[in-house]
């Protein structure tokens, strides 16, 4: 292990430590802490920033990552081939994390500024390739999944550091990549899809048809309903519907 590095409190930290297993229906876990630079271009003298990652292998040995309490999804499946690393991207879950709290500490609108400037994809990115030389047997290239903003996070990777990468997986979170790939294009190619889907729906629960009319006529107002969830504004409704 790398000699411990020292954070801004004086505090000495392990650049790299790595718990226990521990197990969970179908799979086991262990959770890793790297202590990284918050700002890559002058790791010598820049504060330090915790990371953390979940490694997973299976079972019988823009958010933070999944919190896997079973094997179950993707994720099971994706332990058929490969050790799966589930990293909080800095600024989130238990990596260091921004919070109000936190950004309050900031003296000036500058300072916090200029903290906050490191934790964009780029570092991220950082941070990834700094895991990858200390997990990979050899150092090797991996596969990443990148889905949502991870899909984002993936294309910066390929820019950044593809020389760290062995396959790159995109579900979802693709940034224009082509002329006049604007985000308006990208929407409105999803329009049709959402349609059927609607319309699969209703066909399935018509009763729901006056229901969520009912909703959406009150506009931004809380309103009372028939439906499992009496109290509901339409933003709320957007916002639950936009999770499933």
């Amino acid at each position: 292990m790398a000699a411990p590095k020292v954070d801004s409190s004086g505090e000495s930290l392990p650049e790299h430590a790595a718990g226990k297993w521990y197990s969970v229906p179908d799979l086991r876990l262990r959770d890793h802490r790297f202590t990284v630079p918050l700002d890559y271009r002058d790791p010598g003298t820049s504060l330090k920033i915790s990371i953390f990652a979940r490694e997973v292998v299976a079972g019988g040995p823009g958010f933070e990552s999944p919190r896997p309490t079973e094997g179950s999804g993707w994720i099971l499946k994706a332990c058929e081939e490969f050790r799966v690393i589930l990293m909080d991207q800095r600024g989130t879950g238990l990596s260091t994390p921004l919070t109000t709290s936190s950004m309050l500490q900031f003296k000036s609108a500058r300072d916090l500024a200029d903290y906050l400037k490191h934790f964009r994809a780029d570092s991220i990115v950082n941070d990834a390739e700094f895991i990858r030389v200390r997990l990979v047997p050899g150092s090797g290239p991996w596969t990443v999944l990148g889905q949502s903003y991870g899909g984002f996070c993936a294309v910066t990777y390929l820019s950044f550091a593809p020389q760290g990468l062995k396959q790159v997986i995109l579900t979802g979170g693709i940034p224009p990549i082509g002329d006049g790939c604007t985000a308006d294009t990208v929407y409105e190619a999803c329009f049709d899809q959402v349609a059927y889907q609607n319309e699969k729906y209703y066909k399935r629960y018509p009763q729901d048809i006056e229901v969520v009319r009912e909703i959406m006529t009150y506009g931004t107002i809380t309103i009372l309903t028939k439906s499992p969830f009496p109290k509901l504004s339409t933003l709320v409704y957007i916002k639950l519907a936009s999770s499933l």
